[in-house]
């Protein structure tokens, strides 16, 4: 598989988040969010769990927070 080349065993493990957590949950919309997640989830695989790159700035919308839980629930689940 192209995207574990050089990964090794880290390959085989979880990877969270890499949304970054004030271009994209605070200033963005909600299909900037989900346009990200999904490119997360379409690089790491179906080992990827959704979340902020770090922690999500107060102020971040509800409206993009919804949209990351939702992503999380259909998207996540599909697999």
């Amino acid at each position: 598989v192209e995207r574990s080349r050089g990964l090794g065993d880290v390959y085989k493990r979880q990877l969270l988040g890499n949304l970054n957590p004030v271009e994209i949950l605070l200033k963005g919309d909600p299909s900037l969010v989900v346009r990200e997640l999904e490119k997360c989830f379409l690089e790491a695989g179906s080992r990827y769990i959704v979340g902020a790159g770090c922690e999500v700035p107060r102020g971040t919308s509800n409206e993009n927070m919804t949209a990351m839980q939702r992503f999380a629930a259909t998207a996540m689940s599909s697999n």
